[in-house]
């Protein structure tokens, strides 16, 4: 008199939790590498900020045209 397939008219929940079990772990995956890749490169960031620098020094009048441009040129390297 026991019921067989655990009940729900014989429908084993088993294979639905593995399958949304599987469906969640790639999903985690494939968000961590499309964000992972998305991520500014940190040589850009410092880059940026080291012109930001300059751009202000220039503007202030601490460096001249000739200096702006040479120290420009070669961060932009």
């Amino acid at each position: 008199m026991g019921e067989m397939g655990g009940g729900m008219g014989g429908f084993g929940w088993g294979p639905l939790l593995w399958s949304l079990l599987l469906l969640s772990v790639v999903f985690i995956v494939g968000y961590g590498v499309y964000t992972r890749g998305r991520a500014p490169a940190p040589e850009q960031s410092q880059t940026d900020t080291a012109l930001s620098t300059l751009r202000s020094r220039y503007a202030r009048g601490e460096l001249s045209e000739e200096e702006f441009e040479e120290r420009r040129r070669r961060l932009e390297e």
